[in-house]
């Protein structure tokens, strides 16, 4: 409940706060403490007016719950099916669609390869309710959909601080330079 306080937020709580970490580091937060609360998750993103970028790591979560636990794949699709079916059921209102959120929904279930809910996802676009500057068109994500990536979209989990320091050691550009280790 906490987590959901803060996710609740303001954009600009969020970005002075949180900026990229929410979906760096926080969304590793909401998958361990969220993943057995699928009904929690589903309902925050129907909450009215929350902040976009808050409401697409909640569909980054339930990407990497399948990734990472792929025996709760079937799951995982069942809880983006009903999230589909609730934003095709309410959208005219518009203190909850958001074309922005909806297209970086898809684009998690593109990277999950969920062919199992393209007519969902050609619905959304029938609609006129994915913003394709983030996605491209429908024909781009069926084919997208369909073709592996050879990307693992898996985000690291990490045992203690020092593997993460590690690893972003590693990533970051910024860090590069031997000296500053």
């Amino acid at each position: 409940d906490v987590i959901f306080d803060i996710l609740r937020q303001d954009e600009n709580y969020i970005e002075t706060w949180l900026s990229d970490y929410l979906t760096d580091d926080f969304c590793e937060i909401v998958y361990h403490l969220g993943s057995d609360k699928l009904d929690k998750l589903r309902s925050f993103v129907f909450e009215p007016n929350r902040y976009l970028y808050s409401r697409s790591m909640i569909s980054e979560v339930l990407q990497q719950i399948a990734l990472h636990e792929p025996q709760r794949r079937a799951e995982v699709i069942d809880w983006f099916k009903s999230v589909i079916d609730e934003i095709l059921e309410r959208k005219d209102d518009e203190t909850i669609i958001d074309s922005e959120w909806i297209a970086f929904l898809v684009s998690d279930l593109i990277d999950l390869q969920a062919i199992e809910l393209t007519a969902q996802i050609t619905k959304l676009f029938q609609q006129g309710l994915v913003f394709e500057g983030i996605t491209g068109n429908l024909n781009d994500c069926m084919t997208e959909i369909q073709q592996e990536s050879g990307i693992d979209r898996k985000k690291p989990k990490f045992e203690n601080t020092f593997d993460r320091y590690r690893y972003y050691l590693d990533i970051w550009e910024y860090y590069k330079d031997a000296t500053d280790d």
